[in-house]
């Protein structure tokens, strides 16, 4: 909007010439604001682009560790740690299984003490603790570890005999013979152990 000089004497000037000042200062900032404006979508953009420079660059980094540590020792030394954990708990289970504490004639005689309805330990054994008969059930045992992804694992321990299902796990009218948990129970400790001294060999 143009401005106008009116005569009012020279009061009436120097407040004209004061406004028009004031205003032309007005002007310049309000300029410098659209200025300002219009140059903020390029400041965003380079912003952008350097903030997207380095987040490439530090996901760049990130991969490039984790394919150091995939090229590494540490899977190689978990997986033979994790069979070794897997020989570990069979060696326990074959243990746990190993003694001929009650033939099945005693154990008949003693109306047998691993029924529903008998409390836990009433053999005056754990119960874990699996009588050694026939030797089949001591011989059926097996381990292994499957592999999920990377360097996670897992440890498989069966045994194979015909009614190793019934034992360990109970029927209507036994009692669940809970082997395979103390197995992995007592061997904790030794595992633990393992893992990290292959964790600390992979990575020194």
């Amino acid at each position: 909007m143009p401005w106008r000089m009116v005569t009012f004497g020279s009061e009436g000037e120097r407040y004209l010439r004061e406004a028009a000042y004031s205003r032309l200062q007005l002007d310049s900032q309000r300029l410098a604001l659209i200025d300002a404006a219009n140059q903020l979508p390029t400041a965003l953009a380079q912003w952008g682009r350097d903030l997207q420079a380095v987040m490439v660059g530090q996901f760049q980094q990130i991969g490039a560790a984790w394919r150091q540590a995939a090229q590494s020792d540490l899977p190689r030394e978990v997986e033979g740690a994790m069979q070794d954990c897997a020989d570990m708990v069979l060696r326990k289970a074959q243990e746990y299984s190993s003694n001929r504490y009650f033939s099945l004639r005693e154990l008949r005689k003693m109306g047998h003490p691993y029924a529903v309805r008998y409390g836990p330990a009433s053999a005056g054994i754990p119960d874990f603790l699996v009588n050694y008969q026939s030797g089949r059930f001591w011989g059926s045992w097996q381990a292994a570890i499957l592999r999920r992804s990377g360097t996670d694992y897992e440890i498989s321990v069966t045994n194979t005999a015909p009614w190793a299902t019934y034992l360990i796990t109970g029927t209507k009218k036994m009692r669940q013979r809970p082997i395979i948990e103390a197995a992995f129970e007592a061997t904790k400790e030794e595992r633990d152990a393992r893992l990290a001294q292959a964790v600390r060999k992979a990575d020194p």
